[in-house]
Formats: C-alpha cells, structure tokens, sequence
C-alpha cells in the first residue's frame, strides 16, 4: 500500500511539472506579444507626434577628433551635447555612431576605419557610450588619475589672476580622486606668494573649497585694482605724481646721475642735498629713523626710502613687507565681519 501511494505522488509531481513548463510557455508568449505591442506603440506615438513637432533646432558640428589624446575630453563633451539635443534628428543609436565616426579625421579615422569598412566586421560597441570608451581605450590616458596628480603638483599660479589659475585646476582636479582637503591643500599649494600673503588673516581652515575659491577671488581682484592704481599715478616719462608743488622724481634716472637743489618749506632757502652728503647714511637698509637730510637726500636723488636703491618708491620695494597685501586682506576681513554683523542683525 506504500509503494501504492508514493507511486501516485509521482505522476502527482510529474503532472505539476508538466503544468509549470506549460504557464512558463504561455508567461513567455505573452510577455513578447506585449514587448511588441509596446514597440509598435512607440512607434505611433513618435509618428503621431511627428506630425505636430518641428525639429530641434541644430548645434553646429562640433571640430573633428583627430587621435590628440589632449583633445579627447573636448571631443567627447562636444558630442554628447550635440546627439542629446538634437537627438531627434537620429533615428536610430546606429545613426548616431555613424555620425560621431564622420567627425573623427588623421590617426581616429584610420583606427576606426576597418569597423566600417568591412560590412562582416562587429564592432565592439552599439551606442553612443560604447563608442566614445573605445575611444578612450584607443586614445585616452592609460592612467589618467596619476597624470592629473602630476599636472595639479607642477601647477602655479605665478603672474596670472586667480580665475586663470583656478581655470587650468579645475581642468584636472576631478580626475585626481582626491577629498575635500586635499584639493583645498593642492589649490593652496600653487598660490601666489602675493595672494597667500594678502590672505594671512583669513582663517582658511574653516573654509570649505567653494568659499575658499571665492575668498581668493574676492582678494586677488583686490590687489591688482590696488597694483592698476598705483601704476595710474606715474607719469609717461617714469616721475611720480606726489602733491601739488613737489619735485617730480624721476625713478629711471640713477642716483650718481642725479643731482637736485630743492627749497626749504620754513625759510625758503636753496639748499643743495649734496652738500651735506658726509652726514648721510646711504647703504642703510631698512626705514628704521631715517634722518630729515637723509630723507631728503634720498627723495632728490630718486632713491627708495625703504632699501636706498634707486628706480622704485618704496611702496614697490621688494624688500619691503608687503603691508598693502595686508591692508587689502584687512579690508577683505573687516568687509566679511561687516556681511555677518548685517545677517545677524536681520
């Protein structure tokens, strides 16, 4: 009688099986009857849809890829915008390879050129993203990270503004992997030393990379409307616009060559500076007490009050601290704890 029934359960099973392969067939039969069903769908729509839309207006070709590595990036951001809004204007994401590959010329065509023209050939992509990493294996940086790090580590900022530097470091700083502190470090790094001393009372710490950016920018702008400034106040033949009624000191002409009587503002008299030339210090450097007939003989002969070097004032001594860096940082700090007070205020 056991034997009876586990023998039922059997054919029970082999029933339930048979029963399970025929709802499988129909589940597959019905999902590709609506897979097509969707499709022509779609189709009807975008025929309906046709018929009442223009076309999306057209980007201009984007310049020819020609195996550059340096171009590749560009390439590969013109592309993408042009096949995404004027995407319409491809059927199919083959009509869209085939355009890409007519915008590639020299070494990216001949590379690419067997995949077309052999019609039996397959190639190793079927859209827009498939084409554009091959691409990148044929063409781009093997390890584009350590040739970043490598750029970000040799770049300085040196005579250009700071939107100039933060340009050409924003270019390579994604590709780096690095944190939040590390760009902040690495941005820091390539600073001018003029801009890293206008900005010593800023707490850079506290900053994150966007504000510090902004800071940067803010002081920067500062000082070169401070330099344009300066450089305003000479005159074309290289004299110093001082106060009404001063000597115009002439800073290309040298010392030795330079020899002035100028006028007392008490008694009204000449006197000739180099007369009393035995009584002045001219090789001291620094601004610690300068004597009146040191002054004088310094100003009358062009001679920086700071170094005793002719052909700059001592607002441009290089020897000079640059306390105008400061001061510009100061007003940039004092114009940051103003904004706050006002928010808090409000």
């Amino acid at each position: 009688m056991l034997l009876a029934q586990i023998e039922g359960n059997e054919l029970e099973i082999e029933e339930l099986k048979h029963d399970l392969d025929t709802a499988r067939t129909r589940i597959n039969n019905l999902i590709t009857e609506g897979s097509a069903f969707e499709a022509r769908l779609a189709a009807a729509t975008v025929s309906g849809a046709s018929t009442h839309r223009t076309k999306s207006e057209k980007i201009p070709d984007p310049p020819k890829f020609s195996g550059d590595r340096k171009d590749l990036d560009r390439f590969k951001a013109d592309v993408i915008v042009k096949v995404t809004d004027n995407a319409d204007r491809y059927a199919t994401e083959e009509a869209k390879i085939n355009y890409l590959f007519s915008l590639c010329d020299g070494d990216a065509k001949r590379a690419l050129l067997p995949l077309w023209a052999d019609a039996n050939v397959i190639r190793p992509f079927t859209t827009v993203v498939g084409f554009l990493e091959y691409l990148d294996i044929r063409f781009g940086d093997a390890d584009r990270a350590a040739t970043a790090q490598a750029n970000i580590d040799r770049l300085r900022q040196k005579n250009r503004d700071f939107v100039a530097y933060y340009t050409e470091f924003s270019r390579d700083i994604e590709a780096t992997g690095y944190n939040e502190a590390a760009r902040k470090a690495a941005l820091l790094r390539g600073l001018s030393d003029e801009l890293m001393n206008a900005m010593v009372l800023v707490d850079i710490k506290s900053l994150t990379l966007s504000e510090l950016v902004a800071t940067a920018t803010r002081v920067d702008s500062r000082l070169r409307t401070n330099v344009r400034n300066q450089q305003a106040n000479r005159n074309k033949d290289g004299t110093f616009r001082g106060p009404p009624g001063a000597p115009r000191v002439n800073l290309n002409t040298p010392a030795s060559a330079t020899t002035v009587t100028t006028t007392t503002t008490q008694g009204g008299d000449s006197m000739d500076l180099s007369a009393g030339a035995a009584n002045v210090n001219r090789n001291r450097v620094g601004r610690g007490a300068l004597t009146d007939a040191e002054k004088l003989d310094r100003r009358a002969k062009g001679l920086c009050l700071y170094c005793g070097v002719a052909g700059h004032m001592v607002r441009d001594c290089p020897k000079k601290p640059r306390l105008a860096l400061r001061a510009a940082t100061v007003a940039d700090a004092e114009g940051n704890n103003a904004e706050q007070g006002n928010a808090t205020t409000q």
